[in-house]
């Protein structure tokens, strides 16, 4: 036979493969396409076996419907191009083996020549399978003589090309580690499926090889609990909220709820409220999620494959990401917990992310789900000493706070600051750039922020753990968030207490108090403000007097002690005058005039609340600017000055918008809708109450909001 013709008796397999290699230059496949036609033609006559190496499917397999649907899609034998390739990637232990075998097992006997499986341990603690090994076992199962498969890489993966280039064969690769170890086992043609799962996201394979993905997260809450009610069977049906909790104990991953399950329901007489009451009860709660007889059955375990496959600098920001106690992390705070700068801490984060040891919820921000949450803390006990996991606490909490205080200044220019300006370290926040920037940061780390407070407390850095309700305070009021700032200014006085620290107790009270105020708590909210008073006085402190002072005059007002809110504003004035503090000047001037409207002193109260906005202009207090805007408004209104009234609420709405305070704009459309009906502007006044619902319901105020629904059908504008 000579170098460049194929004997006509060959399979037409082998002269397709020899054919096409001659001309691609690349010499050792050539050479492989040459060894195959010299040592296998002569075998022309026989047909090669159907191999079915698929194993069985789980049997109580739960919905994943979409997923399977998007599967059919992608590998469907209509789909024109190259090799059909799908890698179904996700954490460990969430079922993607389980889900290939389901599609696998359903759609096998559309594959006549057979089907190939293969574990490439990509994770093992013994190493990832060998390409070429697999190779050759992929070859061996088409019944190719040991003697006949090529020893070098290149060649068995063209002869395993060459045997499948006709043929419709389906391919599951389970466990791969990268897309190197892959590449090799991927046919020629299009004629085959291959479906690979992965802890990595195998970007490579994507790129080079035009590999779809289907990313497969944990599963929702009801299939969940359907997945536990297979499993267990009557016991969860008649135990459906103990079910429900004991699927989100297991953070609703399949390999935990398998193994609850079994613990379920191999104690007959356990009942599931038990079996969640040992999971919450338990320090550490893999002990629980693993089987006895098996150790490689355990979500510990399947966990540490991928941990321990981490490069050192990946591995320490997992361990760090333990610490954190909120609900996600950004980059930044990230960098903190782990002592290095924005851009390492980015890198790290997108490394655990590849190989799904955290989720990118949304730009910049990460998630960890609550057992790997669980087992990233229980590794930073393990490998940290008890000061670098403190230091680690100390740092984040540090950004936290300094971070807030750069929020704050914009969200409350002109409030004394009790942050230091400075921090070293290259994980240092940066300032803002804008309100609008610092509201969005504050909203995103909204339950962070409580998170870390309780933390701060919890610990002991107090000093912290007071300072940072504070900073949060104007963002709890305009986003209306009573229940955060009740609870963490509640945190900050018991820190201060603890610090026995006049001037933080002070601090913390004032807080305290404004949101007990917005709770319409005003007898909490007076003794809160009476209790500070007496520690700025102790203090010798005149800019906190100044604010009690005022904060004072509000509530007396509020509970319908008039003269005793003019006293305490017009004392609280006087202080700022004198001080030269303009921003509690104008709050003072503000309650005055709200005082004054109470009394029906009309023209005091204009007086007054315009005194106040020229100095809430000159410090540039947006926030109060607009309160006095309405309440200006308000007066117009209640004296038939409506035409002046609807303009000044407009203005007040323009400020308030610019801010996003959400609860001002609220108040300021329903004075607007009022004064727009006074006018005779129906359609105006429904449309102001019915903007001003619309917000109530967002900001959660039930009892507002059925009072704007109300003023709708009392207008007849429902």
């Amino acid at each position: 036979m000579t170098e460049d013709r194929v004997p006509e008796s060959a399979p037409n397999v082998i002269k397709v493969t020899f054919e096409s290699s001659r001309h691609d230059g690349k010499g050792d496949v050539n050479q492989a396409g040459r060894d195959l036609v010299q040592n296998i033609y002569t075998r022309a006559g026989e047909s090669l076996p159907v191999p079915r190496q698929l194993p069985s499917g789980a049997g109580d397999f739960v919905d994943r419907e979409e997923h399977l649907a998007r599967l059919n899609f992608l590998l469907s034998s209509d789909r024109r191009g190259g090799t059909r390739a799908v890698a179904v990637v996700g954490t460990a232990g969430v079922g993607k083996t389980a889900l290939a075998l389901q599609w696998a097992n359903g759609t096998r006997d559309g594959y006549a020549d057979g089907d190939l499986y293969v574990n490439l341990r990509g994770y093992d603690s013994e190493g990832p399978a060998d390409p070429s090994d697999v190779l050759d076992g992929f070859l061996r199962a088409f019944d190719i003589p040991p003697d006949k498969v090529p020893a070098g890489p290149d060649a068995r993966a063209g002869l395993y090309r060459a045997v499948l280039a006709t043929r419709r064969v389906l391919i599951v690769l389970d466990n791969a580690a990268t897309a190197g170890q892959v590449r090799p086992l991927l046919p020629g043609s299009g004629s085959c499926a291959v479906l690979i799962t992965s802890r990595s996201r195998l970007a490579g394979l994507s790129i080079r090889d035009g590999v779809a993905s289907v990313d497969l997260e944990l599963l929702p809450a009801d299939e969940a609990v359907l997945l536990l009610t297979k499993l267990i069977g009557r016991q969860a049906e008649t135990e459906v909220d103990e079910t429900a909790e004991l699927a989100r104990l297991c953070a609703y991953l399949p390999l935990a709820l398998r193994i609850v399950a079994e613990r379920a329901r191999s104690r007959p007489y356990t009942r599931i409220r038990d079996v969640v009451a040992e999971l919450r009860a338990s320090s550490d709660r893999l002990d629980l999620l693993a089987v006895e007889d098996d150790e490689l059955t355990s979500v510990r375990a399947v966990f540490s494959w991928s941990y321990d496959n981490l490069p050192p600098a990946v591995a320490r920001m997992f361990r760090m990401l333990g610490l954190h106690l909120g609900p996600d992390v950004s980059a930044s705070a990230a960098a903190a917990l782990a002592d290095t700068t924005v851009t390492d801490a980015r890198q790290r984060l997108d490394a655990l992310f590849g190989v799904h040891l955290v989720d990118s919820v949304e730009r910049d921000r990460y998630q960890l789900h609550d057992l790997l949450k669980v087992y990233a803390a229980e590794l930073a006990q393990r490998d940290c000493s008890a000061d670098e996991v403190a230091a680690a606490q100390r740092r984040e909490l540090t950004w936290y706070l300094h971070a807030a205080s750069h929020a704050d200044l914009l969200l409350n220019p002109g409030r004394r600051r009790v942050v230091p300006d400075v921090l070293e370290g290259p994980w240092s926040p940066s300032p803002f750039a804008n309100r609008d920037d610092a509201l969005q940061w504050c909203e995103a780390e909204r339950l962070n922020c409580v998170a870390m407070v309780r933390h701060a407390a919890a610990i002991g850095f107090h000093d912290i753990a007071w300072k940072l309700p504070l900073l949060f305070n104007t963002f709890f009021y305009v986003r209306w968030y009573v229940a955060n700032w009740i609870e963490t200014a509640t945190i900050g006085v018991a820190s201060a207490r603890v610090l026995q620290d006049p001037f933080a107790e002070a601090w913390s009270l004032i807080g305290l108090g404004g949101a007990r105020e917005i709770a319409l708590d005003w007898a909490q909210a007076l003794q809160c403000y009476e209790e500070a008073l007496g520690l700025w006085r102790t203090c010798g402190d005149q800019r906190g007097e100044m604010l009690a002072l005022h904060n004072l005059g509000n509530a007396y007002r509020e509970v319908g002690r008039l003269v005793e809110s003019l006293a305490f504003e017009a004392a609280g004035l006087a202080i700022a005058e004198h001080v030269g503090d303009d921003k509690i000047a104008g709050a003072s001037l503000q309650g005055q005039g709200k005082t004054y409207r109470a009394m029906s002193k009309v023209d005091e109260a204009i007086l007054c609340f315009q005194r106040a906005l020229v100095l809430h202009r000159q410090v540039g207090d947006q926030h109060t600017e607009g309160q006095t805007l309405c309440f200006l408004a308000d007066v117009y209104r209640q004296v038939g000055r409506d035409s002046e009234a609807v303009v000044t609420y407009q203005v007040a709405l323009g400020v308030q918008q610019a801010i996003g305070d959400q609860r001002g704009q609220a108040d300021t459309l329903m004075g607007l809708g009022a004064a727009e009906l006074n006018s005779g502007h129906r359609a105006e006044a429904g449309a102001a109450w019915r903007s001003a619902r619309d917000i109530f319901v967002v900001i959660n105020e039930v009892v507002l909001r059925d009072r704007a629904e109300s003023t709708l059908r009392d207008a007849g504008l429902a």
